[in-house]
């Protein structure tokens, strides 16, 4: 097992952090963040584009779900 700590962004942590209130979310915003957990950005309306950096290596199930306003999301190829 990989003895590396994940920094799992949570839907809480997106709250916390006020992300779920923004239209742009920049790749150094959730740079040191290992895994985007399961619905962490549901039913973020506002949010039109997102750059998720290379320290993210899975996405979790329905984690974008019900934005709908969402038309570009870049993905790294450490996912």
């Amino acid at each position: 097992m990989n003895n590396k700590k994940r920094k799992i962004l949570t839907k809480e942590r997106v709250k916390e952090l006020g992300l779920d209130k923004l239209e742009v979310i920049t790749s150094d915003m959730l740079d040191g963040y290992t895994s985007i957990d399961s619905n962490a950005f549901a039913c973020c309306d506002r949010l039109t584009s997102i750059t998720i950096p290379s320290s993210i290596t899975s996405i979790g199930y329905l984690a974008f779900a019900y934005c709908s306003g969402l038309t570009s999301v870049t993905i790294p190829n450490s996912v």
